[in-house]
């Protein structure tokens, strides 16, 4: 019965299937399950970057935790996870640069979901942010770019209106390399989530076999602006995608297909894609990676 009820997980669509989602996702995990491969004679770490609004990550967790980080430790790794996140969901819409995507939600996290939150993941680092802290940043920084909530485009589907995402990105893989630096040990494997997003065990085994594949070519396997797990080398280039957003940089970008992908050319996928070209970072974008996104309820 488990296992029919993980591949619905898969294909039902995440606003349909909520509740089924809900009640799959463990509260806690007892047991590690069997790796499903060999485990591998790796002594560096994989850094696990959980970043953005909160959202749903108190129902999420589990999932990550059972389809990521348990079977990396199968694999012999050491998973450390860094958590940048805002405890509030509502969309910024109260200065003059609104960055107001209509999907976040308007839920305000109280302090007393954290502490579970942390005993469960037991992150090396958790660090808060506002909403305040990255409109001060683009109000010292912002120079007039069209890179930055652009003139006449629609927030919810603009790259330039999800100026957050990229920048606590950038922030979470900055804790990464502090971490590094402090401990003097290097991550082999970066990998990028955001808190609503749900894992099954399909998407498991995808990881594993990103993971074991000898001599692959690629760098960085993104799943859009949801998933994305990549090689250490590929870290600063990927984290450098908030740069676009600052002196009409993003103007230059080259030039990328990304309707054979079936992504618009403004979507915020299209910018990681463009953006990585001109970092000349090898990218396998996976639509398989694009795993379901839970989404809060309004209240």
């Amino acid at each position: 019965m488990s296992i029919i009820v993980s591949f619905l997980l898969a294909y039902l669509h995440p606003c349909q299937s909520e509740a089924l989602l809900l009640a799959k996702i463990p509260r806690e995990l007892n047991e590690e399950p069997a790796a499903v491969v060999d485990k591998q004679p790796i002594e560096s770490f994989v850094a696990l970057c959980i970043s953005g609004q909160m959202r749903t990550l108190n129902s999420t967790i589990g999932s990550i935790k059972e389809n990521i980080i348990v079977p990396f430790r199968g694999l012999g790794f050491d998973v450390t996870s860094f958590l940048f996140l805002n405890h509030e969901d509502g969309d910024s819409s109260d200065s003059k640069f609104s960055f107001a995507s209509g999907r976040g939600g308007n839920n305000a996290h109280s302090d007393s979901v954290i502490p579970p939150i942390l005993k469960f993941l037991q992150p090396a680092v958790y660090q808060r942010y506002t909403t305040q802290m990255f409109q001060d940043i683009v109000e010292s920084n912002r120079n007039d770019s069209q890179c930055m909530a652009a003139p006449g485009k629609q927030a919810c589907c603009h790259f330039s209106y999800h100026g957050p995402l990229f920048w606590s990105t950038n922030q979470c893989f900055d804790m990464i390399k502090k971490q590094e630096k402090l401990h003097n040990k290097t991550a082999s494997w970066v990998i990028h989530a955001r808190p609503d997003t749900v894992f099954n065990w399909q998407f498991r085994n995808k990881l594993q076999s990103i993971v074991t594949e000898p001599n692959s070519s690629y760098s960085v396997w993104l799943g859009g602006d949801i998933f994305s797990i990549m090689k250490r080398s590929a870290l600063d280039a990927f984290a450098s995608t908030w740069s676009e957003f600052f002196d009409n940089k993003c103007k230059s970008l080259p030039a990328e297909n990304c309707p054979a992908y079936q992504l618009k050319d403004e979507s915020t996928e299209c910018l990681l894609l463009k953006h990585l070209k001109r970092a000349r970072v090898p990218v396998s974008f996976r639509g398989d990676l694009r795993a379901p996104i839970l989404r809060p309820r309004l209240r």
